[in-house]
């Protein structure tokens, strides 16, 4: 892609100079951070790859002179901009995420009140319902039993604790296919990594953007992490791809091989 546009700032809390679109954001000045139980400072380099208002990856080094500042800027910048495209869906991780979680910890409480026999679960059904879906919601409903109709009176309505852990899987489950395809969206985006891989050196992840894993952590390490992850998603989809392609696409097996090598006796074996 074609090189990111440097803006320098005054102050830290200058970072945000556009409401969207990838640019760099760099700063000369007093640089603080924490080491050996003490708070250093000294005069260095910041620079923070914004995307719009959001802080993407962030980098800093002591510099003393102004004209090493701007050299390192534009070093920064060539390293960060092929990853630039790649971080913009992982940015998008924390929500879906933090949302899981949550939803997790409700739906924990909702089976220990079944188990401890809570007179109450008004507040976790009410989060549940918050978050679900009205289909998902219809969809547990046709599949948990309602208890037999006795005499003519209306049939027994599910167990609640047992209806809303159900509704609370399927959350879970759609906000960790939500996380699935922003990973396999990254891996897409990524640049060749053998160019690339090294590139990500020293740079870390801005605060409250990618929240699961800390504050400072090795930007590196995060998106090596989440491509893993992401070649993980799409490498578990390729039976079901393989299959669909040869018996409802009307793709050819030999066709098949030679897109994909595998092998005539694999594709054999996947297909059922």
């Amino acid at each position: 892609m074609s090189a990111i546009e440097i803006v320098e700032i005054a102050a830290a809390g200058d970072i945000v100079q556009r409401d969207e679109g990838l640019y760099l954001s760099a700063r000369h000045g007093r640089i603080t951070w924490q080491e050996g139980g003490g708070t250093w400072q000294a005069t260095g380099a910041t620079v923070w790859l914004m995307d719009g208002r959001r802080p993407l990856a962030t980098h800093e080094i002591e510099s003393p002179n102004r004209v090493d500042s701007e050299a390192w800027w534009e070093n920064k910048r060539g390293q960060i901009t092929p990853w630039a495209r790649t971080l913009r869906p992982l940015a998008q991780l924390t929500g879906p995420r933090q949302a899981a979680e949550a939803m997790q910890r409700t739906k924990d409480r909702l089976q220990e009140g079944q188990q401890w026999g809570f007179s109450s679960i008004e507040e976790e059904v009410e989060e549940i319902e918050a978050a679900a879906l009205p289909e998902e919601i219809d969809a547990v409903r046709a599949e948990v039993p309602t208890g037999p109709s006795v005499l003519g009176l209306p049939p027994v309505p599910p167990d609640p604790i047992t209806f809303w852990s159900a509704v609370a899987r399927r959350i879970i489950s759609r906000l960790a296919k939500t996380v699935a395809d922003y990973q396999r969206v990254a891996l897409t985006l990524a640049p060749d990594i053998e160019a690339h891989g090294a590139d990500l050196s020293g740079w870390e992840c801005p605060r409250h953007t990618y929240g699961w894993h800390g504050d400072g952590a090795s930007l590196a390490t995060v998106v090596a992490q989440e491509l893993l992850a992401g070649w993980a998603a799409v490498n578990s989809l390729r039976d079901p791809l393989l299959t669909w392609s040869i018996q409802s696409a009307k793709v050819s097996k030999v066709r098949a091989h030679e897109l994909t090598g595998l092998s005539r006796t694999t594709i054999d074996r996947v297909l059922p």
